[in-house]
């Protein structure tokens, strides 16, 4: 609902200046009526789901650390659960994302003053805290009180997950506390979540296949060439999704599409962006523009659809390009870009990396670093990519949320580099 009519219940501004407005059954227009609906959602929902105890009750132990920007609704509805509901006690523990990116090592900090037992990060901060957080430095911390660290916002990496676990285990990390969800700001946040009583699943696929065709093809683990991928959960109750084409239809299990969302928790439309919400809203399924598919009731999430990159036919995700470039000891943990720029004389895309060296001395063997990266890639995808770009520390441009912004940077570059413009 928009402003000033009865329907408004929350809002959340983002960070171009967008304004989601939603009806949450958590949340009625009528003040004397909140504390009666909280209570009866909070039942219905434990009844429906027991899978997911602690996430659906706001509990007098219960502590939320959370890592987010602006525009995600969960925290407010928790502050409203917290501040109005005399039985419901749930407090928040709040970081500004710009400030966390600076100090990583704060949220670990605040999980083990505060004692928090639920909290929810973005996939690469599973590998930008173990990373920023030096071994000798990790014996401060306690994380025994988390019963779940909820991946979510973001793709699910395999390789974030166990980064993070096998550098906290010590720490009082529980075996099954690293978990993941699908959630948005435009649903009020989750839309599926994992089994919280054992780890979100994994699959093999067979990763030719899955570039090729974008389907996938379960093989055993340990086969030569497959990738690995973590489910974001299943639905959430009163929740549903669909995978569709390009053309709209409906696709099979197995087959990669763009999610679709609908739900009774999902919001009405972009303030004063009649535009956007006609593009975004379509029979009252929200087009999330990310990419995934349904396996056995699961959803996994793939990537943006505007971010993938087409290569003589071969679909390839930035993140996987990411993931190896960002392995090489030269090259900045987590400060790298992936881009598909369209070469009209190949009549394809072309690879683009932008990569952060870990220092100003290391630009000195770009040339040695670069021809690594190169053959890494292409080992591990089988695609050579058209230019690799090593750039100096805070070089590449973050967004408001502390991730690397694809869009700008690849202007960023375009200033710098004007060939780019003719490929």
């Amino acid at each position: 609902m928009y402003p000033n009519s009865p329907g408004q219940r929350l809002s959340a501004v983002f960070s171009k200046l967008f304004c989601v407005y939603v009806s949450h059954p958590l949340v009625g227009f009528r003040p004397e009526r909140l504390q009666s609906r909280i209570r009866r959602a909070t039942i219905r929902d434990v009844k429906l789901a027991e899978r997911l105890p602690g996430q659906l009750i706001f509990g007098r132990r219960a502590r939320r650390a959370t890592w987010t920007s602006a525009g995600l609704l969960l925290t407010a509805v928790t502050f409203v659960a917290a501040q109005t509901v005399e039985p419901t006690h749930a407090p928040v523990a709040m970081q500004s994302p710009i400030a966390w990116v600076m100090q990583p090592e704060t949220m670990l900090e605040v999980i083990t003053e505060q004692r928090s037992t639920l909290a929810w990060m973005p996939n690469f901060a599973f590998q930008f805290i173990p990373r920023r957080t030096r071994e000798n430095r990790r014996s401060r911390y306690d994380l025994s009180s988390l019963r779940a660290l909820i991946n979510c916002s973001e793709p699910v990496r395999t390789s974030s997950m166990t980064e993070f676990q096998e550098a906290f285990a010590n720490r009082g990390l529980k075996s099954g506390a690293l978990q993941s969800s699908y959630a948005m700001a435009e649903n009020v946040f989750a839309v599926t979540q994992s089994d919280l009583y054992g780890e979100p699943r994994r699959i093999w696929a067979d990763g030719k296949q899955f570039r090729a065709s974008h389907r996938i093809e379960p093989v055993a683990e340990g086969t030569a060439g497959a990738m690995s991928l973590t489910s974001s959960g299943r639905l959430l109750p009163n929740h549903q999704v669909r995978i569709v084409s390009e053309t709209g239809t409906v696709v099979n299990d197995g087959d990669v599409g763009e999610i679709l969302v609908k739900s009774d928790c999902l919001f009405d439309g972009y303030y004063n962006c009649p535009d956007l919400t006609e593009k975004a809203i379509f029979d009252g399924w929200y087009r999330t523009g990310d990419l995934g598919f349904l396996l056995e009731s699961e959803l996994y999430v793939v990537g943006r659809k505007k971010d993938l990159i087409i290569v003589g036919g071969e679909n390839l995700y930035p993140q996987d390009i990411e993931e190896i470039a960002g392995s090489h000891p030269g090259v900045h943990n987590g400060r790298v870009i992936a881009l598909g720029v369209y070469n009209p004389e190949l009549g394809t895309e072309g690879v683009v990396i932008v990569a952060e060296v870990e220092s100003e001395e290391h630009l000195t063997r770009a040339v040695e670093i670069e021809h690594e990266i190169r053959s890494q890639i292409v080992s591990g995808l089988g695609v050579a990519p058209s230019m690799i770009f090593l750039k100096p520390p805070k070089w590449i441009v973050k967004s408001t949320a502390g991730k690397a912004a694809r869009s700008t940077t690849l202007e960023k570059l375009r200033k710098e580099h004007p060939e780019l413009i003719e490929i």
